[in-house]
């Protein structure tokens, strides 16, 4: 089906060479409505369905919704994904941080968002156009929890405890700002010089993700991680390493 659209808020205009002359929805709840000879008006809202002439299949709905122009935007918090732009609305989805959108409309207090082949709302606050970290930062910090952790028999509370170690870090004063400066800074990490000549496991990426997502396991002082102890005290010792406090 040849689909051309204009988005103005959550109505779409559609140049369709199909002649339709009845309401039609599908599993979608799209209605399409027929303008003028040869055009139709979509929109997203819930009718009763007279006996249509001809049906529109969900397949033919998915591949117009994934023509519409839209902008990919990131959450930069946990949001709800709403069915109404308004904050009463059944909530059908929870976005994480940095979870990717597809932004079809800035209407000011909300946007209008590509959800499946459902337009949905999300409030505007809580998307931005960047992540709150970098893809770079990702790989770096996947890469330094694998190197230094990587071994499948060791509990996944030491990745997560490695991988705090360095935000901590990246949170201090006593330390550089960003998580490749604070690996690859003199002294600090061993593996540092062939830290990411190895391909981190599935489970090391997924820590990295959670990390970067919902922040540092660890209180914000515990700022070392080695085979001896170190600092002020011991906040925990796992699989032979100690994680200790400034």
């Amino acid at each position: 089906m040849n689909l051309m659209a204009l988005v103005i808020a959550t109505t779409i205009t559609v140049v369709n060479p199909l002649n339709m002359n009845n309401i039609h929805q599908t599993k979608s709840n799209l209605v399409i409505t027929q303008v003028s000879e040869g055009v139709c008006k979509a929109e997203y809202k819930e009718v009763k369905v007279t006996t249509p002439i001809q049906t529109i299949s969900v397949e033919e709905v998915e591949s117009f919704v994934n023509t519409l122009e839209t902008t990919t935007m990131y959450a930069t918090d946990m949001v709800r994904v709403r069915k109404e732009s308004n904050i009463d609305s059944t909530t059908v989805h929870v976005l994480n941080k940095n979870d990717e959108v597809k932004v079809i409309k800035n209407m000011g207090e909300w946007c209008s968002i590509q959800y499946g082949i459902d337009i949905c709302y999300v409030k505007s606050e809580y998307l931005s156009t960047t992540k709150s970290y970098s893809d770079e930062d990702y790989e770096m910090l996947a890469h330094l929890i694998f190197s230094e952790t990587g071994s499948d028999w060791i509990d996944i509370t030491c990745l997560y405890y490695t991988g705090s170690v360095v935000l901590n870090r990246v949170a201090s004063e006593d330390y550089p700002n960003t998580i490749k400066e604070v690996i690859e800074q003199y002294g600090q990490y061993e593996c540092s010089p062939y830290y990411m000549d190895k391909t981190p496991t599935g489970r090391c990426y997924q820590v990295a993700h959670d990390l970067l997502t919902f922040g540092s396991r660890l209180p914000e002082n515990v700022i070392y991680q080695s085979q001896f102890r170190q600092g002020s005290k011991v906040y925990s010792y796992l699989d032979g390493t100690y994680y200790c406090c400034r």
